[in-house]
């Protein structure tokens, strides 16, 4: 391993635990079980509005988060 892989498993470690303790810190559980409540969110739609969470109760809600790095 070379030093600059070394500085990223380094890098990789501490952003997960800056993560790990700031999802501690917001109220947030960081370990969601299934059946657990989806803590409540607002969506910014595209063509203008908010869509809430609490508006698709009793609908089966699907979320993808993606990235294009």
């Amino acid at each position: 391993m070379n030093r600059y892989d070394k500085r990223a498993l380094i890098s990789l470690l501490l952003g997960l635990a800056a993560a790990m303790a700031g999802a501690e810190d917001s109220g947030v559980a960081s370990h969601p079980m299934i059946g657990d409540k989806a803590p409540a969110f607002d969506l910014e739609e595209v063509g203008g509005g908010t869509m809430t969470l609490e508006s698709l109760k009793g609908r089966y809600v699907v979320l993808h988060f993606g990235a294009s790095w």
